[in-house]
């Protein structure tokens, strides 16, 4: 797991304790590292949006930071028209729903979190 620099910690403590929550910053400044942190603290479904010039930088650092492959399903409009496209998704939103269901019944929040 990567390690923020010391302005990102408090931006990533606010974002574990809100419901939701948007980073606005410069090219440069490590908000998909404030991200993929917020979205790890509060253990929970998270959607993130992203320009999709970074979409797959943005994969690879969610997995440097220990988010398995399989709990990353990266929508793309340009492919959602291929067979099988929403098949997949309705596969992976069942998983979460699962997850969800679990957390709902410890009695944990399972509010997403949204960049």
């Amino acid at each position: 797991m990567r390690t923020p620099w010391k302005y990102q910690k408090p931006i990533i403590e606010r974002s574990i304790q809100r419901p939701y929550t948007m980073v606005e910053a410069a090219c440069g400044t490590g908000k998909s590292l404030i991200a993929s942190q917020t979205a790890l603290g509060k253990g929970k479904t998270t959607l993130i949006i992203t320009p999709k010039n970074v979409v797959d930088d943005f994969k690879a650092e969610l997995m440097a930071d220990g988010v398995p492959e399989e709990d990353i399903f990266i929508y793309r409009a340009a492919e959602s028209h291929k067979d099988g496209y929403y098949a997949a998704l309705a596969a992976w939103l069942g998983g979460i729903k699962q997850n969800d269901r679990a957390e709902s019944e410890t009695g944990t929040d399972d509010t997403a979190v949204i960049f």
